[in-house]
């Protein structure tokens, strides 16, 4: 036997085991497929996953918003973009209310936060999973308030809220 031959043979047992092992993978579901289907057969036993509970805090936590029946937001710890922070107690206030209102008035679906810890105030916009999403929009922001952009930055923080994807 030649050794073009035997390579050639080998070859084409090879890739027959691999095509019949290509089909054998298609016709079985994975276990997440498994546990979503809502077979009966599916569910012979209990299904326990102990996790440190840092990672719940990666994931999230479900809120549902008291106010509107259908918005569902999870409570991950993430970013805000700060605009304004002062601690003039008789116009800091006011200062952050009206940078407020302007910022709304140009982007009305993005929340504000007007925060008061003593002795400041501060007005942060945003919920950000990320830094880098945080820094983009500051830089929007930036570009549409260039007299405010002195001030800007991301801060983290504990919890932002994140819409779930079902939301219209």
């Amino acid at each position: 036997m030649s050794l073009r031959t035997f390579i050639l043979s080998s070859f084409l047992c090879l890739s027959g085991i691999s095509v019949q092992a290509q089909g054998v993978s298609d016709q079985k579901n994975t276990i997440i497929q498994e546990l979503q289907s809502n077979d009966p057969q599916n569910f012979k036993g209990i299904v326990r996953i102990t996790a440190d509970p840092g990672i719940n805090r990666l994931i999230g936590t479900p809120w549902k918003n008291s106010s509107s029946k259908d918005a569902e937001y999870l409570k991950v710890p993430g970013f805000r973009v700060q605009v304004f922070s002062g601690n003039d107690s008789r116009t800091a206030k006011e200062e952050a209310s009206g940078k407020d209102r302007t910022i709304r008035e140009l982007f009305p679906d993005v929340k504000t936060y007007i925060e008061y810890r003593p002795p400041r105030w501060s007005l942060r916009i945003g919920d950000f999973r990320t830094k880098e999403e945080a820094m983009v929009f500051m830089q929007e922001l930036k570009q549409a308030f260039p007299d405010f952009g002195k001030e800007m930055y991301p801060v983290k923080v504990e919890e932002v809220n994140i819409p779930v994807n079902n939301q219209n």
